[in-house]
């Protein structure tokens, strides 16, 4: 079978033409809608074609229009390539003449469905095209009477146009080509047989089955008496034949009636609904329901029922997974049939099985890829033959299908939506940078509209300086490196500059091949200001910090870990300052041995959150005795954590006569230099 891909972007035909070839298509590939239109016109057309919107010369819809109109290329499948989601976009493409979609970028398996789809379909038109042919043929070799035939009652002669009065068989014989078959029916059977003085015997076989016969019968003398020879053909076989293909012809119409219904520009339970009212008109006299599995997959919900007997779907409208028929053969994936429902061990107590005419029962999971989206079933009063039953199947392939790209459809709808709506910047690329989707947060972080940068290179966002910066992003990409969060600067379409933030990523199909990039901006133009806002902060912090000559330091009350020690902590202590970073209470063995009792009761005060202030004396490792007045203050932050501040004034070493114990003259501090502090965020004391 012939399939031919029109596609400007040679990576997207690469990608067609490999999966067609592997579903046993003969593929040939153009790259504009002139020479498409050549090969559709030429001396070997395809059967199928798959035809992308834009395209140089005619367009996909233009194209498809042109085959619509004419007869000789009616038969010709046509799935249109398209990036458009928009539902008003997809009807105009099937009203030009398509009979299904693809959206881009476009999933392998969706691909593979669809395109079984076009060759179920295909096939279908070449059946019902060859049944048509053999119709002409017969109805060509017959003459048509027409108008009133002047015929005896009594003897039943027919008045030919030369008023002369014939048998019927020589006055059809003479205006047709068809040919006689004499036969007996029962009524003169048995009259004939009264006649030769022969008993009238039973047409059924000595097994008592009753069979097709045509009877035929011939005049003849026997022994100078008039006599009649009588002979029956048993055509069962014949019959059952007819009947076997006219029912695998009403199955290929079920089947096309399903498809069309199915690629209908309607919401899915219209669709639905309408395979089975198509379901009911081909079987006669049967009812049809169609369930779907609910997203949490423990409900299976009735959404399009139709026949005369619907009404009996009213208990089972919501069936949960394993109860009833229904629930049990979604449960355990596996189809129910029988021509007897009263028999069956698992349908003969359902409420339906009880309804009158109902006899035959044929209930089919909707599979896809071994996940089940739903079951359809068919109630019938007539025997459902083999051939019906692998048509239900062959349906239910169809609808689950649909099911399962309404759903696809509506998760790409949903994303679509949250792309569209996001402030950052979204786009895809195909993989040497051209555009191919642009969102709304790019239209405003950019300027530039989708028309106006779709179809053109994503160096055009790049600074003069940049291209070199974008070669090599694009290299990392086609090696299969993801970039994130890779901060740079980009180009407006204003020629103003803004710092972004760019996480790159390759998209692969379903060969594991690179087909396109997804690239996301964010303006960081208000983070790196901050930013510098908290450097110039923390250096103005630490300019003070270092140059103060009184002692602080910072530490977490939660962790117990000092997190800053003024450098004076060396001058006045005697000891380093990283001694204190290792061990937050190592400042204890300075105290001086009278008052580290009560720096250590006063420590537990700190760790409560209470302010204090206190004075104690301290032994520099020089055995020089200094005075030391402390003082702190718990500083909480916006969350509430309590969190201390404690400063250690240097003490001037001309200060007067220490003291001896806690309770000192207060005397000395007039002479002392004096304090300050700086509240910050998490300053505690040591512990």
């Amino acid at each position: 079978m012939r399939a031919l891909v029109a596609d400007d972007d040679r990576m997207t035909t690469v990608i067609l033409s490999a999966a067609l070839q592997r579903q046993g298509f003969e593929v040939t590939v153009v790259h504009d809608g002139i020479t498409a239109w050549e090969r559709i016109t030429g001396d070997a057309p395809p059967s199928l074609a798959i035809i992308d919107w834009m395209m140089p010369g005619l367009d996909g819809p233009e194209l498809c229009s042109r085959v619509r109109q004419e007869a000789s290329r009616a038969h010709l499948y046509l799935i249109l390539l398209t990036s458009r989601a928009d539902r008003g976009d997809l009807i105009a493409g099937l009203d030009a003449g398509a009979d299904d979609y693809l959206t881009k970028p476009f999933d392998a398996d969706e691909l593979r469905a669809r395109v079984h789809v076009g060759s179920r379909v295909l096939a279908l038109q070449q059946r019902l095209a060859e049944r048509v042919a053999d119709l002409q043929q017969m109805m060509a070799n017959v003459k048509h009477l027409r108008g009133l035939l002047p015929i005896c009652s009594y003897c039943k002669r027919i008045r030919s146009d030369s008023n002369y009065w014939e048998q019927v068989e020589s006055y059809i014989s003479d205006h047709t080509e068809a040919q006689f078959s004499h036969g007996i029916c029962p009524c003169c059977y048995e009259k004939v047989m009264a006649e030769l003085g022969l008993p009238a015997e039973s047409m059924d076989t000595k097994s008592g089955d009753l069979i097709n016969v045509e009877i035929t019968s011939h005049s003849l003398t026997f022994g100078d008496r008039p006599a009649a020879l009588v002979t029956a053909a048993d055509v069962t076989d014949r019959t059952r034949a007819e009947t076997a293909l006219a029912e695998r012809t009403a199955m290929s119409a079920l089947t096309a009636d399903v498809g069309v219904a199915l690629n209908r520009p309607c919401d899915l339970p219209v669709c639905l609904q309408h395979c089975a009212d198509a379901i009911v008109a081909r079987l006669d006299g049967a009812t049809a329901g169609i369930w779907k599995l609910n997203a949490s997959g423990d409900t299976l919900a009735l959404v399009a029922s139709a026949g005369r007997a619907s009404g009996l779907h009213a208990k089972h409208r919501r069936v949960p997974l394993g109860q009833f028929t229904i629930g049990r053969i979604a449960q355990d994936r596996r189809a129910r049939c029988t021509n007897d429902v009263s028999a069956h061990p698992e349908l003969w107590d359902e409420d339906w099985a009880q309804q009158p005419g109902i006899s035959a029962f044929a209930g089919c999971p909707l599979l896809v890829d071994s996940r089940v989206v739903g079951v359809m079933a068919v109630f019938a009063n007539h025997p459902l033959s083999s051939t019906v039953t692998n048509a239900v199947a062959a349906v239910a392939d169809l609808i689950a299908l649909g099911i399962t790209r309404d759903q696809s459809e509506g998760a790409r709808r949903l994303l679509a939506a949250i792309v569209e709506s996001s402030d950052d910047a979204i786009f895809g690329t195909a993989p040497d940078g051209t555009v191919m989707s642009w969102n709304s947060g790019a239209q405003k972080l950019f300027g530039y509209a989708a028309e106006e940068i779709v179809g053109r290179s994503m160096s055009l966002l790049c600074p003069p300086d940049g291209a070199g910066e974008l070669a090599d992003l694009l290299l990392k990409l086609r090696q299969g490196v993801h970039v994130a969060h890779h901060e740079t600067v980009r180009q407006r379409r204003d020629g103003s500059q803004v710092p972004v933030s760019i996480s790159l990523s390759p998209i692969r199909d379903s060969a594991a091949r690179i087909a396109g990039i997804s690239a996301m901006m964010r303006d960081i133009t208000e983070r790196q200001r901050a930013e510098r806002t908290l450097r110039e902060s923390e250096d103005r912090f630490r300019l003070i910090a270092e140059t103060v000559t009184q002692v602080f330091w910072i530490a977490d009350v939660e962790t117990r870990t000092m997190i800053f020690v003024s450098p004076a902590y060396e001058r006045i202590w005697g000891r380093s300052c990283e001694s204190l970073r290792t061990d937050p209470r190592s400042f204890l063995e300075a105290v001086h041995d009278e008052d580290r009792a009560h720096v250590i009761d006063v420590l537990a005060v700190q760790q409560s959150g209470e302010p204090f202030e206190h004075e104690y004396r301290i032994v520099r490792p020089d055995r020089e005795v200094r005075w030391i007045w402390d003082r702190g203050f718990p500083v909480r932050p916006r969350a509430a954590a309590s969190s201390n501040m404690s400063v250690w004034p240097r003490i001037s070493p001309s200060g007067g006569t220490p003291k001896t114990g806690s309770g000192c003259s207060r005397a000395p501090w007039n002479r002392r230099t004096t304090w300050c502090a700086w509240p910050t965020s998490a300053i505690t004391s040591p512990l």
